[in-house]
C-alpha cells in the first residue's frame, strides 16, 4: 500500500483554502502554443492600430485646424496601441524558448 492514506486529512483541506484564496492573486502562465496564439493576437492588434493611428494622422495632414474629435481620437487610439505593444512585449519576456519569434516569420 502507499503511503497516501496515512496523511491526515486536515492538511487537504486547509491546502484547497489556500489555493481557493490565491487564485486571484496567481499569474497565469500560457503554454508553448498559447504564448505563441496570444502573440500573434497582439501582432495583430499592433498592426490594426498602427492603420488607424496612420488614417487619423492622414486625414490631419494638410487640414487647417485639427478638431477635438480628432485629437481625441488620435490620443485613444494611441493609448490602445501603447497598451497592447506593452501586452505583446511581456508576452516575449515570457518567452523562454524563442517560440515567438519562430512563429511570426511563418506568418
Amino acid at each position: 500500500m502507499s503511503d497516501h492514506g496515512d496523511e491526515p486529512r486536515e492538511e487537504r483541506p486547509s491546502d484547497s483554502q489556500e489555493a481557493d484564496s490565491d487564485l486571484g492573486k496567481r499569474s497565469r502562465t500560457l503554454s508553448r502554443k498559447g504564448l505563441q496564439y496570444a502573440a500573434q493576437q497582439k501582432h495583430r492588434q499592433t498592426i490594426a492600430l498602427h492603420e488607424r493611428l496612420r488614417r487619423v494622422i492622414r486625414s490631419v495632414e494638410g487640414a487647417d485646424s485639427i478638431t477635438d474629435s480628432v485629437l481625441n481620437d488620435l490620443a485613444t487610439t494611441a493609448e490602445e496601441f501603447k497598451a497592447v505593444l506593452q501586452e505583446l512585449l511581456n508576452l516575449h519576456e515570457q518567452d523562454k524558448y524563442n517560440d515567438i519569434e519562430h512563429s511570426s516569420r511563418k506568418h
